[in-house]
Parts: C-alpha cells; structure tokens; sequence
C-alpha cells in the first residue's frame, strides 16, 4: 500500500509539471501560418548546409515538382550533389510569404555557395524562388517549386 505522504509528493511533482508546462505555453503562443512557413524554410535551409537529403525532402509533398522533376528525382539529385559538396551555405532574403487558408507562397532570393572538392575554391549560385506551399496535417509541406539561378551573374 502506498504511503500518503508518497501520494502527496507524486500529486505535487505532477502539479508542478503541468503548471510548468502551462506557464511556458502561454509565455509561448501559437506560431502564425507565415511564421510556421518562415521557420520550415529554415529548417529546409539548415538541412542544405547539413547536406541532408532525406531531411531536405521531407519538407517536400509527394507530389513535389520542380522544372519537370518530382520528389523522388530531386532526392536523388540532391543525394549526388551533397556527397560532392563542401562547405555549404545557403541563405534566404526578402522572403514574403502569403497564406490563404491551407495553402501559401512563399518567395525571395537565395544565395548558395560551396566547394566541389574540399581544395577547391568556393562556386556561388544566386537567384530567385517562388514556393507554393499546403498545409497537411498541421505541417506546411512544399507543392511545387518555381525559380532558379539567375543567368545574367
């Protein structure tokens, strides 16, 4: 049989933690639509620099299209490219994002820049991106990838 006293310091424990927990949740408020969108193509960018395929493409829908190409083509591409890559950044700017109900867009500019081989001198891509993003689940998924580098650099 349980001791009271063990009752009571098991309630308390318990009391601490949920009142912990709805204290952070309410110093913490809900992500809006284009901050969740904001922080996902953050991850997509950080799973970039970690040349992370398999991370990268699951901020990917299924039915995923880029310049002709589906999911699957652009994680094989991407498996390729990150085994030969090097020192990899890559950053977003001028990002605006605009939700209308479950689906957004997303665009702005990228920069992208790394080494072929770990002697090589650094090769940079510039250029503009149009997302069209669907909300599934409660996650933000990319539908379809519009943009490129820009040829004129």
């Amino acid at each position: 049989m349980l001791h009271p006293r063990n009752i009571l310091l098991t309630a308390g424990v318990l009391l601490l933690l949920v009142g912990g927990w709805f204290s952070w949740r309410n110093s913490h408020p809900a992500l809006s639509d284009a901050e969740q969108i904001t922080a996902t193509l953050e991850n997509l960018r950080l799973a970039v620099e970690d040349r992370n395929s398999k991370h990268f493409s699951s901020f990917l829908a299924d039915e995923f299209t880029w310049n002709g190409q589906n999911k699957s083509e652009i994680q094989s591409a991407m498996n390729g490219a990150f085994l030969q890559f090097r020192d990899v950044t890559a950053n977003i700017t001028g990002l605006k994002v605009s939700v209308d109900g479950e689906k957004a867009i997303a665009a702005g500019k990228y920069s992208f820049a790394y080494k072929p081989t770990p002697r090589a001198s650094s090769e940079a891509s510039l250029g503009d991106f149009k997302l069209h993003l669907v909300k599934r689940d409660g996650n933000w998924l990319i539908l379809k990838a519009d943009g490129g580098p820009n040829i004129s650099q």
